[in-house]
């Protein structure tokens, strides 16, 4: 009977310390990843986010998968003794997004009790000049002679008048009833209307660019794209 309990004993003791000997991913500054309000000029955000291994087993990271193809996050190395840290350089393309903007890396490593440690990566993206309702110019029924028109509204956030101060289209079929020299007062909404009478089928690619005194956007580019048919 006392060899069966100092067995039972025995198992116990290696249960616990078992159980008290595994790898802790330790994220520093915890799960959100935050630049707070930025600029277009910030471009790209960049941020290096400490990972350590709080634990006594070695820590094996063994995937870093951000959630979307705008966002970068290479590491300096993928296995960490106990007390070990290493350099996550996370990047993240802001686009053409304006408001809050939310991604996300996934972070696969053997920690038991984090098998996935989910990252966010934050940011409020303030645009001297917002384009709504979306960011690009879309042609769905373009054909061959006829005019088509595609709109979209600009409104200043800022607090100061903005001038636009030039302005590039391309190709030059397109006209916009926008000139050189407007200004948009603060909190004004302007309707940009683009209008263009295609000479040939096939896919249409099309830009403007328009230049401003706002030292936080020098420039605003609008890309737009349709299909032309047959008349």
């Amino acid at each position: 009977m006392n060899t069966i309990k100092s067995i039972a004993t025995i198992f116990t003791f290696f249960a616990v310390i078992t159980a008290f000997s595994q790898p802790k991913i330790d994220v520093v500054g915890g799960q959100n990843c935050d630049w707070g309000r930025i600029s277009p000029k910030d471009n790209p955000l960049k941020r290096d986010v400490v990972i350590r291994n709080a634990g006594n087993q070695k820590l094996i990271l063994k995937n870093v998968k951000p959630t979307c193809g705008c966002t970068t996050a290479p590491m300096e190395k993928s296995e960490l003794e106990p007390g070990e840290s290493t350099k996550l350089k996370v990047t993240l393309n802001i686009g053409g997004n304006s408001g809050p903007l939310t991604k996300y890396i996934n972070i696969e490593s053997n920690d038991p009790n984090t098998p996935l440690f989910v990252l966010n990566l934050k940011a409020n993206v303030v645009r001297a000049l917002e384009v709504t309702p979306t960011t690009f110019l879309a042609f769905p029924d373009l054909q061959v002679g006829m005019e088509s028109k595609s709109s979209l509204n600009i409104k200043n956030t800022t607090s100061k008048p903005i001038t636009i101060t030039e302005i590039e289209i391309a190709p030059s079929l397109m006209t916009i009833n926008l000139k050189k020299g407007k200004v948009i007062k603060p909190g004004e909404t302007f309707e940009l209307v683009a209008k263009i009478r295609p000479n040939q089928k096939g896919a249409l690619n099309l830009r403007i660019k328009l230049t401003t005194n706002d030292p936080d956007l020098p420039d605003l580019t609008i890309n737009g794209y349709g299909n032309v048919k047959e008349s």
